[in-house]
């Protein structure tokens, strides 16, 4: 449940400091910059776990299926693709282009208690999800007390 700006019922987890090392060298000081003329963007991305899995969610409006690509190598998952940029005709007369083109590459390393071999994808409404399973032996137990 979340409430404000805090999660209460949240533990730290690896996803913790992924994310806070990604958002580190993905949005540094001259990021921007340095790839603003390569239109290079970063799409946005959730990571949420249960008990059963982690789920990430990218925001990927626009793309096609076929220009992503998900990659799992040495326990690094990786996702990437292309978005083409739209041709513009004389009769446009942008006031604001905040639109991103180009190459994306987001790579995340994956905890070992993972099934890499269930690892699902879909692409629907402009949002990936990627579905990665943990093992079994990962899985929270119940033990029943006996008398």
């Amino acid at each position: 449940m979340r409430t404000g700006l805090i999660n209460r019922n949240s533990r730290p987890s690896l996803w913790d400091l992924v994310g806070d090392v990604d958002a580190f060298f993905g949005n540094g000081f001259l990021s921007e910059r340095e790839n603003s003329n390569q239109a290079n963007f970063q799409p946005a991305v959730n990571i949420v776990e249960n008990e059963a899995n982690f789920l990430i969610s990218a925001d990927l409006p626009g793309m096609k299926k076929e220009d992503i690509h998900i990659d799992l190598n040495d326990g690094v998952l990786s996702l990437s693709g292309e978005r083409s940029e739209e041709k513009e005709t004389s009769e446009q007369n942008f006031r604001r282009f905040e639109k991103r083109y180009g190459k994306f590459v987001r790579s995340f390393r994956l905890p070992e208690n993972v099934q890499s071999e269930k690892i699902e994808a879909k692409y629907e409404n402009g949002v990936l999800e990627v579905n990665i399973p943990k093992s079994e032996k990962a899985m929270p137990k119940k033990i029943q007390v006996k008398s």
